[in-house]
């Protein structure tokens, strides 16, 4: 039961900020992860200058309807996701 995790589901409408993680393929790396963040940050579309990597995830902290622009980012930058959700645990 360690690698148990509960995922929480939000509603699209939500105007709240989340800490979603982006689960990404094993070929992620560190330096791709800030070229990344920095993106985004430019953009605006983060809220908080957190920033949480861990394996071949990261987390940020942005609202709901941002989560489409960050995941054509890194579809754009050629990185496969396995995964986008907000954990109970980090809420």
């Amino acid at each position: 039961m360690e690698d148990l995790q509960l995922i929480r589901k939000i509603k699209k409408d939500n105007n709240q900020v989340f800490p979603v993680t982006f689960d990404l393929d094993e070929d992620f790396e560190k330096n791709l992860a800030f070229k990344i963040f920095n993106s985004l940050d430019e953009r605006n579309i983060v809220e908080s200058r957190k920033f949480v990597i861990r394996g071949n995830s990261f987390t940020i902290d942005i609202l709901v309807k941002n989560i489409n622009q960050v995941a054509n980012l890194l579809i754009n930058e050629n990185i496969k996701i396995y995964g986008i959700y907000v954990l109970y645990e980090d809420f």
